[in-house]
């Protein structure tokens, strides 16, 4: 790295309650990698990062409000040296504010 890019520390969640009885199917990792909409009737563009990332979705924290429809084109910039990474995705939850999503892969 140059100096003027920010190092991306990625930890587990929960990391303090290793004892506790996991019901997820898959290991969440904490991370902050911007999430962009790709062709779907919302103008495309940033709609914010990812709280956290599995093998099999996402919690998002959104900037605006995301298109009713359940399938949506998500791309996730990486940090370098690694490639951007697109694909179909399906909301399966969203909260009352509709700031933070759940999304599968």
């Amino acid at each position: 790295m140059d100096g003027n890019e920010e190092e991306q520390v990625i930890t587990p969640v929960d990391a303090d309650s290793w004892n506790t009885i996991e019901r997820r199917k898959a290991l969440r990792i904490v991370s902050k990698i911007p999430v962009a909409l790709v062709d779907n009737d919302l103008e495309p563009g940033n709609v914010g990062a990812c709280a956290n990332v599995s093998e099999t979705g996402l919690r998002l924290k959104a900037q605006k409000v995301l298109p009713e429809s359940p399938d949506l084109t998500l791309k996730l910039t990486l940090p370098q040296p690694y490639a951007p990474i697109e694909g179909m995705t399906k909301v399966i939850w969203r909260n009352d504010s509709k700031k933070e999503y759940g999304i599968s892969f």
